[in-house]
């Protein structure tokens, strides 16, 4: 599956994830996935933090630098790409992805 997100268009409650009804929040496309599932993030600012959980999820910016992450990413499943995002911290100590490793 592919699904969609859009800071400025989507919405977590009405929206189905698809280009024409996307989610507002990228935990929202990560909650839906699969392993095999991308998700692609529109242009815009994302003042959220996303725990990933899930294995084998490909999170993707729409356009290449276009979607920026304001508070990162906490990956704690297995096979997970992160492409294209801008990473813009709201403090200059900000993590912005933090890997968990399992053993």
């Amino acid at each position: 599956h592919i699904y969609y997100v859009s800071v400025t268009n989507g919405n977590d409650v009405t929206g189905v994830g698809s280009f024409e009804s996307p989610w507002k929040t990228i935990k929202r496309g990560v909650d839906a996935t699969i392993s095999g599932d991308l998700v692609l993030v529109m242009p815009g600012e994302y003042n959220e933090f996303v725990p990933i959980v899930k294995s084998g999820v490909t999170l993707s910016s729409y356009e290449l630098h276009q979607a920026v992450i304001k508070r990162g990413f906490k990956i704690l499943g297995s096979n997970i790409t992160i492409n294209g995002f801008h990473f813009s911290p709201v403090k200059p100590t900000n993590d912005f992805v933090e890997i968990n490793v399992l053993k």
